[in-house]
């Protein structure tokens, strides 16, 4: 099983330059950012009510279990600030 530390440690071996620049990196996603990550997508104007609910859910299930079952999430943070994320599942 490969953790999500050594995801971020992998990407950063191959594309440096894209993960660490000026204060941005790309990085797990981590508990304490589900609340700022609905908000950029509630901010956005494209989802509806019950597609941001269902993103909450979607991010409490991966930090309790889907993670270990090969779905990832990481978040671009620039200057301290979350811009934005991407949540996906490695095929099997």
């Amino acid at each position: 099983m490969t953790s999500l530390s050594s995801v971020a440690a992998s990407a950063y071996l191959l594309a440096p330059h894209l993960l660490t620049t000026h204060s941005s990196m790309i990085r797990p996603t981590l508990p304490a950012d589900s609340p700022t990550l609905i908000e950029l997508a509630q901010a956005t104007g494209v989802f509806k009510p019950i597609e941001i609910k269902a993103l909450g859910e979607v991010l409490d299930d991966y930090h309790s279990t889907n993670h270990a079952h090969g779905h990832r999430a990481i978040t671009f943070e620039q200057s301290g600030q979350n811009m934005g994320f991407a949540y996906y599942a490695l095929p099997r």
